[in-house]
């Protein structure tokens, strides 16, 4: 910048330095104003400074008297040591691990006014450069993650730098398991939970997915867990030491709602073998206001697996009542050979692996009801077909030996 005049290169692209610039690091440049082009006169004083992206050097006057060259010579002999950048906030990371937090951002916010991001170098430091004083919320997320801890009203102060470390590791580890109210393990349900430092200046978010057999856990700096809950279970469980752990109890979720009809799928279990037959459950209620009524059965209902949708053929059965109140429970579905592909008319295969499950029922209008029939879907319910174990392979058996070999044997 000369004169307040902003020059570029002309014709040459500045890839920056080659190494990276740490705290407390420097890295000298000789800067030829040749290329920059400036509008330099021998006769009048100049003010040059730099200015790379956000950070700025001090300013250098080249005076007007004597020659130009040897003013620039005197002009950089006397040149005091350039002051570093103006850090308002620094600090370390520490990652869920344990381990220096390497490539985690950190934030700095003010709600609806400003938000500043800046990464971890690969030893876990980080540093805010000429931050506008104010009151901020620094947040450090999970990489895998938006959720993580939050430091609320740290505040920065013009001219001063402050030094704030962050840790996210997972001393503390809450674990439990969900179940639903028939006793089946709850696959694939988020738990959250939130911790609060003793101080109450810091608070940790995080959550936890369940496993095919109901369990969970979720680690954190904290050992005092405010608050955890899972969906749809609104019961928050709160002031918990995290080693005590929490279990939770949980209905089956519903399918979407058609005009008040519900219909919702459980699984016997989660896990089948290559041979076994999965089974399911399903019940189905009315909490509109539309007398209908629904044949009480998989013979007249619709099967996905897999997000193809297969039949039953030659169906004949009887329709129920099902006036509003009205619910049916544990209407049996089981994954057999007589399911058919709507479309391409082949029957149902399942392969070992993970298959994802819902079931559908249409629900008939009363003669006096000019309406049309309602079609609810279940919730998806995930299960796992197992493979099926090689046999095993017995070794030959030694052919008999004769007389003659057993004689010699025995001596």
């Amino acid at each position: 910048i000369v004169d307040g005049i902003e020059r570029k290169l002309g014709g040459y692209k500045w890839a920056g330095p080659v190494r990276p610039l740490r705290p407390g690091q420097r890295h000298q440049v000789l800067l030829d104003l040749t290329r920059y082009k400036p509008k330099i006169a021998a006769d009048i004083h100049h003010m040059i400074m730099a200015r790379v992206l956000k950070y700025e050097s001090a300013e250098v006057t080249i005076p007007a008297k004597g020659d130009l060259d040897l003013a620039w010579d005197r002009a950089t002999a006397a040149l005091a040591p350039l002051r570093g950048p103006e850090v308002s906030l620094r600090g370390t990371v520490t990652g869920w691990d344990g381990k220096p937090g390497a490539g985690y951002w950190v934030s700095l916010t003010i709600p609806n006014r400003a938000n500043f991001r800046e990464k971890c170098d690969k030893d876990g430091h980080y540093a805010f450069v000429k931050i506008p004083p104010g009151e901020y919320a620094v947040f450090v997320p999970r990489p895998d993650r938006a959720r993580g801890l939050t430091v609320k009203k740290v505040v920065i102060e013009a001219g001063k730098a402050r030094t704030l470390d962050l840790s996210i590791e997972s001393r503390f580890v809450l674990s439990g398991k969900v179940t639903y109210a028939d006793g089946t393990p709850a696959f694939g349900q988020t738990v959250d939970a939130c911790w609060n430092s003793p101080d109450g200046t810091m608070e940790f978010y995080d959550c936890g997915e369940t496993d095919a057999e109901g369990r969970y856990s979720i680690g954190s700096p904290f050992e005092i867990v405010s608050w955890t809950w899972v969906m749809p279970n609104l019961d928050q469980k709160r002031k918990i030491r995290a080693a005590d752990g929490v279990d939770f109890v949980i209905e089956h979720p519903w399918g979407q709602r058609v005009e008040g009809v519900q219909v919702r799928l459980r699984a016997d279990k989660i896990k089948w073998k290559a041979r076994e037959v999965p089974m399911f459950k399903a019940e189905v209620r009315n909490q509109g206001r539309r007398e209908l009524s629904v044949i009480r059965g998989q013979v007249a209902a619709e099967l996905e697996v897999d997000g193809q949708w297969y039949v039953q053929k030659e169906v004949s059965a009887r329709s129920s009542r099902f006036p509003p109140g009205q619910q049916y429970k544990d209407i049996r579905f089981v994954l057999e050979k007589r399911w058919w592909r709507k479309k391409g008319d082949r029957p149902l295969q399942l392969t070992p692996g993970k298959h994802s499950v819902r079931v559908a029922f249409t629900a008939q209008p009363k003669e006096k009801d000019a309406g049309k029939p309602v079609r609810v879907i279940s919730n998806p319910v995930e299960i796992e077909i197992l493979a099926a174990k090689p046999p095993e392979v017995k070794p030959e058996a030694a052919p008999p030996l004769t007389p003659a070999q057993r004689i010699r044997a025995e001596l």
